[in-house]
């Protein structure tokens, strides 16, 4: 359709967003509702009750005005907070076609942990989530799942770390529709004591197309689950995986070493330094102790 009026070319770079919330909960820090084109890049968002970045706002797979929306390189953190359910430190809704997610670091999402929350996600694509690149991403210590899809198609999700959340590190899709929601692919998924590497893991062979991805559990090593009882290569028939992780063994020696060392912390990327040049994460020297994050109760 044509859409002249259209709102359009929105920029939106190098801002502190912080403390949002304490009037209206569900708050979010930046929203994208309506929009073709926007830059939302090198923000540093944290201390909020709801969503970090929120890009869409048709559920489905109907005509989306938004697309061509750049989400890059920003530091989302210590949000959610335990006070509401359904959130994710960056959400989509929609079909759109050019919108990129890349170079984000996102941890510590916490929905609220009492009867009947759930949902503190790290990546959220939600209903009608589609044509969309999820790249070169950090995403660890969420109260729910590192990266969750509730329905969508053609979403590519490549070179991503996915690590140490409390209910499992993919939550593959809510509903099953017959076709392929994403191309999971090359993504490093680190996890511990047998929490699921992928949940609803009975739809991935159909819904997900798995392939090169490296899967680690810090203390049980390759013995990775789908869920509490079913070791993931008796269960996933995604046998790309399996041979990605026997031909790294030295990165897996190498991941293994450094999440033990560290804790359950991943360090050196829970800063960076915002700069007109957009430049990506940065590490910095010293290390601090992430809080440990409220476990969620997802899907």
């Amino acid at each position: 359709p044509n859409t002249p009026e259209a709102t359009e070319n929105i920029t939106v770079k190098n801002n502190e967003i912080y403390k949002y919330g304490r009037k209206f909960f569900c708050a979010i820090g930046i929203q994208l509702t309506f929009c073709d084109t926007a830059y939302i890049e090198n923000n540093e968002i944290h201390d909020g009750y709801y969503t970090g970045i929120s890009d869409g706002w048709i559920w489905g797979y109907a005509y989306h005005l938004t697309r061509n929306i750049s989400i890059k390189n920003n530091l989302i953190y210590n949000i959610g907070q335990g006070w509401l359910s359904d959130m994710g430190g960056i959400y989509t809704l929609g079909v759109q076609p050019g919108t990129v997610l890349s170079g984000n670091v996102i941890h510590n999402v916490a929905a609220d942990p009492g009867q009947g929350g759930y949902g503190g996600w790290g990546i959220y694509l939600d209903e009608g989530s589609s044509e969309i690149l999820v790249e070169k991403n950090l995403v660890f210590a969420c109260g729910s799942d590192s990266y969750t899809l509730h329905y969508g198609k053609d979403n590519i999700i490549t070179n991503n770390i996915f690590a140490l959340s409390a209910d499992s590190q993919i939550h593959t899709c809510g509903r099953y529709e017959g076709h392929n929601t994403a191309d999971f692919t090359k993504n490093i998924v680190l996890t511990d004591d047998h929490v699921p590497v992928f949940s609803q893991a009975e739809k991935l062979p159909q819904a997900v197309r798995a392939d090169g991805n490296i899967i680690w559990d810090v203390t049980n090593g390759a013995d990775t689950f789908t869920d509490r009882k079913t070791l993931f290569n008796k269960n996933l028939s995604a046998a790309s995986a399996q041979k990605s992780r026997r031909r790294s063994r030295s990165v897996r020696r190498t991941i293994r070493a450094d999440a033990r060392s560290s804790r359950r912390r991943l360090s050196g990327w829970t800063r960076f330094t915002r700069s007109s040049s957009s430049s990506p994460p940065r590490r910095r020297r010293s290390r601090s102790r992430e809080s440990k994050s409220k476990r969620g109760n997802g899907c």
